[in-house]
Order: C-alpha cells, then structure tokens, then sequence
C-alpha cells in the first residue's frame, strides 16, 4: 500500500487540486507536525489571508500575496518555524512592553505577533522596501492595527538622506548597498530622529542584512536614555566589533540566541563560528 509521501510525489506537478481543501488542510496538519516534508508544499495554493496560531494561544491573520517564504514557512509549519531561535523568546518581551521598535520589519510578522502577544503596546515598524512595504500595510490593515502601529517606508541608518536598496529576487531580503552598486533609491532616518525623546522604547528588534552598525549609531540616545532589550542579527562580514563597541558604552550584556534554548551569555559576537546569526543585548 502507497504511503503518503508516494502520494504526494504523483501529486506534486498537479499543484492545483493539493490546493484543494480535500488534500491542503491534512497536508498542512501533518507538515505542522513534521510528519511530512515541506518538499511538497511550495507553490500549493493556499487561503489567504490565514490565521497564525502560537502554541500559546496568540494567533494573527497573515495575507500571502504571492509565493514568499515567510509566508509559506508561517502557513505550512506555524510562526515558531520562522526564526525558532527568537520567535518564542521576543513574544515574553513583548508582553511586558510599552513600546516596541521594529527595525526591517518585513511583511509584519514581529509586529503582529507583538500586538496578539499585547493589545495595548505601541509599535514603529520601518520597512524600506516599496514592494514588501505595501505587504507590511497590508498585514497592519486586515488586524486591525492601525491605532497602535505606526509605518515608516524608510531605511534606518546613522545620519538621514537616501540610500540605495538592492533587491534580489526574494524581494524579502533587500539590502542597503553603497558605491556604485545597482538599486533603487530610498529615504534613511536614524531612529533617534524619528522617535521623540517623551516617548517610551522598551523592546527593539533588528534585522537589515547587515546594515545593523549604522542602526546602532543612529539610536544611540535610545540605548544609553531608556536602554531597551535589543534582538539583532549579526551576519558574517558584519562590524560585529563596532557593533559590541556601541553596545558596551550604552551598557548592555551580549546573549546568543539559539532555537529551544534559553539565551546564552557571550563575550563577544563572533558571528563567523556559530550555528545562529541571531542575538541579544540587555542591559547590564
């Protein structure tokens, strides 16, 4: 007798009837699970928008407008496959936050999971793309989050005027770029300047593919004024040195930050000889 995954192989070129509620809703059930690869998920049709479920109960609408690997990775497995090792350790920050900074915030999916996880927070998020920016709104939009959440369509940096953003074909994953490489033009803002002193940060995330030292210097007040918990990636090739240098003078403690694991003290960054690009600053 065939076993599922035969199944699905015959299945797979004919994505239209997997996208049938008949064969999506058990197939996204036993992917959940890992009873199934996600090998033959990409592509299947699915509702849209559809509802994001944390094990702790906090759950959110996402809108997929097109193939997105965030998207897929939300639909096909639950909010706790993308970026395992943060996820679950900024949804107890943000519980207990009053104003939470979402720097690269891509389609939304901090944000939302910040607000399920407190109706009362406060949130800036800041997406410089164009192309996912208007996903980013599109997500505030359909839960209902415009009250709490303000959208900037802007890069952060250390000083403001433009920059350049190149974007690959996974449009997710724009960068900042300098010199003579090819990109579309868009504003910068360092934080300290969009952010009024009066106002409370107590929670920030960042994520800018290796942009992050120029958000740092760029929110310098921020960090030595209110000294909020600062989740950020730290990529190989990144100035993880002049990164620890701003981080130390504001007064903060270094974490790693790795999936089913509380966060890990370290001495420095390091972002070469990990398994995880992902950390933590708290104060000391």
């Amino acid at each position: 007798m065939p076993n599922l995954s035969s199944i699905l192989s015959r299945l797979k070129p004919k994505r239209r009837q997997l996208g049938h509620p008949f064969f999506r809703v058990p197939l996204r059930w036993a992917v959940s699970r890992g009873w199934v690869s996600d090998y033959y998920t990409p592509g299947i049709p699915v509702e849209n928008p559809f509802l994001v479920r944390f094990p702790s109960g906090e759950h959110f609408l996402y809108s997929q407008d097109g193939p997105e690997g965030i998207g897929e990775a939300l639909y096909w497995k639950g909010p706790l496959a993308v970026e395992p090792d943060v996820a679950a350790v900024l949804l107890g920050y943000a519980r207990r936050t009053t104003g939470f900074v979402d720097a690269g915030a891509n389609t939304g999916f901090y944000s939302m999971a910040a607000r399920a996880a407190n109706p009362k927070i406060r949130i800036w998020a800041f997406e410089p793309n164009p192309a996912v920016y208007r996903k980013l709104e599109n997500n505030i939009f359909i839960n209902n989050m415009g009250a709490s959440c303000q959208l900037y369509s802007m890069a952060l940096g250390e000083t403001a005027g433009t920059v350049k953003l190149q974007v690959p074909e996974d449009a997710t994953m724009a960068h900042v770029v300098s010199g003579d490489e090819e990109g579309i033009e868009v504003p910068i803002q360092p934080l300290d300047a969009v952010i009024s002193p009066q106002d409370k940060v107590d929670l920030v995330k960042i994520d800018v593919e290796g942009h992050e030292l120029a958000v740092f210097r760029g929110m310098r007040r921020i960090l030595h004024e209110q000294q909020p918990p600062v989740f950020f990636e730290c990529l190989p090739g990144s100035s993880s040195l002049e990164m620890e240098a701003v981080l130390n003078e504001a007064g903060y403690r270094l974490y790693h930050l790795r999936a089913c694991s509380a966060p890990i003290p370290i001495d420095g960054l390091d972002p070469e000889n990990r398994d995880s690009h992902n950390f933590l600053a708290l104060p000391r």
